[in-house]
């Protein structure tokens, strides 16, 4: 009782009395109190974590759903479409001092796939100092597209294919697409660009974004590929391992499956605009249906890994976007309506269409320095001055897919071109009068058509007999 004070002492939640005739050996007293510093212990290292997880979710949250940031810049800085308020505006400074909404994208490529999507993001990132978002591989984001994003995929197995439009609108705008978008940006910077080269083919992602466009004047690009050439690009992108099946098979198969499909839109191209883009949600929207797939893998009773790949794993969700990317190949490479798609949602907003959306063909910078030098000054006459004039890409992109193009069989690639030429028609007759067109050279007859190219490669086997 020596080791007590005359009141007793406290260990944990006894109390002994100094006094007491029942005396606590001195080991006893010992394994008392590291019993009650152990619960302290455990205490604290529930409570300290769980404040600091806490700390860190609200800090997430703030930065992900405030809806603008204020980013103090120089005037020089400031992209010519940015929507600005002048605060302490003193005229006898050189630079003004602006407030700028950088919830907002400066530049939106919407495509298109294999199409010259990529590099012409890197044009626009070295040469004109855009800012694309942060560990986005080749700045792709892929915000709102069916069967990809998880916020905003589409349940084919219970929806009209008719009504997929508005739930997709529905569904980007309840999300909040937009700011998803923007949160993945370093918001020090007021040239913002994004790339999703799906874009193109979903008219509910210019319907969503429409207000946020006009409001930000965003400029949307896309760019346009040689559709046979684009087409042979998308079968060798999403080909894999599956080396067996040619381009030939891939083409004949693609055009049996959507047969009914592909004349069903050519009716309604001639009926008018309205039906045209009617029928062709409709149709974009039921091409990736498993009776098609299971109708597309028939064609390959050779190839096991077509089965295993469309049919075997046809319920996993991570790959169902390729899957159904790789057989939609034919719709990608007909620009008509998915332009038109896009100009019709934007005319919507009530603004000139001319300021903010441009399409630009691939060929007038899939080229030399000098080429890409010459575009990037035309160029610079819609978007700004160049930043930097040095950078350029020293490969001739033009000639990237020829050999392998140049050793196809001949009856395969006129099948393709007669195919696409009424689609390259339409898209040249209303390009040529809406003036959304930018071109490198402006006295070649009917661009659009993609003549000088075909020419060369029709003729090949003429030439060499």
């Amino acid at each position: 009782c020596k080791h007590c004070s005359q009141n007793g002492v406290l260990i944990g939640d006894a109390t002994v009395n100094a006094c007491s005739r029942q005396s606590l050996s001195h080991s006893t007293l010992q394994r008392m109190a590291a019993k009650g510093s152990t619960s302290l212990k455990d205490l604290a290292s529930i409570v300290i974590p769980y404040f600091c997880f806490s700390f860190i979710l609200f800090a997430l949250l703030f930065n992900m759903f405030k809806d603008e940031d204020a980013v103090e810049i120089k005037f020089s800085q400031l992209p010519s479409h940015a929507t600005v308020n002048y605060i302490n505006v003193n005229a006898s400074e050189k630079e003004q001092s602006l407030t700028v909404s950088s919830s907002c994208l400066s530049m939106y490529v919407i495509g298109t796939t294999k199409g010259g999507s990529s590099t012409l993001a890197k044009m626009l990132a070295q040469n004109f100092g855009f800012k694309g978002p942060r560990r986005a591989r080749n700045m792709e984001t892929f915000h709102c597209l069916p069967l990809m994003d998880r916020v905003c995929s589409w349940p084919t197995t219970r929806l009209d294919p008719r009504e997929a439009t508005s739930y997709l609108v529905q569904k980007c705008n309840t999300t909040a697409c937009w700011k998803r978008i923007y949160s993945r940006f370093d918001k020090v910077s007021v040239r913002l660009m994004e790339k999703n080269p799906d874009a193109i083919l979903w008219r509910h992602i210019a319907t969503a974004y429409g207000k946020e466009i006009v409001r930000c004047g965003t400029r949307v690009v896309v760019t346009l590929r040689d559709p046979v050439r684009r087409l042979y690009s998308h079968y060798r992108w999403y080909q894999h391992n599956l080396k067996k099946l040619t381009f030939t098979r891939y083409v004949d198969a693609l055009l049996d499956v959507y047969k009914d499909d592909m004349h069903a839109l050519d009716k309604a191209a001639r009926d008018g605009e309205d039906s045209m883009l009617k029928t062709w949600d409709y149709y974009l929207h039921t091409a990736c249906t498993k009776d098609k797939i299971r109708r597309f893998v028939k064609y390959f009773p050779d190839l096991p890994l077509v089965h295993e790949r469309y049919i075997f794993y046809e319920n996993r969700t991570y790959d169902r976007h390729e899957r159904c990317s790789f057989i939609r190949g034919l719709h990608q490479s007909m620009y008509y309506p998915q332009i038109l798609s896009w100009a019709r949602a934007l005319e919507e907003q009530g603004v000139n269409i001319q300021n903010m959306f441009r399409v630009f063909r691939s060929e007038d910078f899939f080229g030399t320095p000098s080429m890409q030098k010459t575009f990037r000054g035309i160029l610079s006459r819609w978007i700004g001055p160049i930043a930097d004039d040095t950078k350029a890409y020293g490969k001739s992109y033009s000639t990237k897919s020829s050999k392998s193009i140049r050793k196809m069989n001949r009856t395969t690639l006129r099948t393709v071109h007669h195919f696409f030429h009424p689609w390259n028609q339409r898209l040249q007759d209303f390009l040529g009068n809406s003036g959304l067109s930018i071109l490198a050279n402006d006295s070649l007859p009917d661009p659009w058509l993609w003549r000088s190219s075909w020419h060369a490669e029709l003729s090949f086997d003429t030439k060499k007999r």
